[in-house]
């Protein structure tokens, strides 16, 4: 399972899992890799903003930036 950015590690934790694995945890990046397994060295990762707080403050932040870049729509975000 991935980590989140509000658990241990935060952003950093998230970030490692991303290093090992390509998919982190993510089962539309895996359904994705699995019919085209380079896919993964075109993708671009960055931190949208820094948020200080408790879990709901952080899922908050990122369920905002989730609906203004449509990612669950045209992303890989299905959460």
């Amino acid at each position: 399972m991935a980590k989140v950015a509000y658990g241990k590690g935060g952003i950093w934790g998230r970030w490692a899992d991303y290093a090992k694995n390509p998919t982190g945890g993510n089962r539309l990046l895996k359904g994705l890799l699995s019919t085209k397994p380079d896919d993964f060295k075109h993708f671009t990762y960055s931190i949208l903003s820094v948020v200080s707080g408790d879990k709901k403050i952080v899922l908050e932040a990122e369920t905002r930036w989730k609906r203004k870049l449509g990612t669950r729509a045209y992303g890989l975000n299905d959460n």
